[in-house]
């Protein structure tokens, strides 16, 4: 299990036993990749179970526009029910992400980052739900 501390992540039982194991991460705008080839750990490995975890939600294209006009650039995610709906996002420069413009005004951060999925440019949610209303899409 690691623990996020400013952009370096580091093994919690590792820590308890006084070493430290960084995991690399790299990141581009949108996209973070983490290297898991550490140090080897002096602490016990955790199972994996998928069940533990939410799975994400995965956007592909054409539902997507990237609006570049702006700088920060904003993110255009088109409603599945409903194509002249859509939410807006705009981009946190500092955490490398996409953020729902209406749900944090609601004090809840839903990010989205850009992945690549079967050899594809698509979009990664942090979580399954807005809280917020689609709105009329006008690009």
């Amino acid at each position: 299990m690691f623990v996020r501390n400013s952009c370096v992540l580091r093994c919690i039982k590792c820590l308890e036993q006084k070493k430290e194991i960084i995991l690399k991460t790299t990141i581009t705008p949108g996209c973070r990749n983490f290297d898991f080839n550490t140090d080897e750990h002096v602490c016990e490995s955790i199972g994996y179970l998928p069940e533990n975890y939410g799975s994400s939600l995965i956007i592909k294209a054409p539902n997507f526009k990237l609006l570049n006009e702006k700088n920060p650039p904003s993110l255009i995610i088109l409603n599945s029910g409903d194509k002249n709906l859509c939410y807006k996002f705009g981009y946190d420069n500092s955490q490398k992400v996409y953020y729902c413009n209406q749900c944090i005004t609601r004090n809840m951060k839903l990010t989205a980052r850009f992945i690549q999925h079967g050899g594809e440019n698509a979009i990664e949610f942090n979580r399954l739900d807005h809280i917020c209303q689609p709105k009329k899409c006008i690009l």
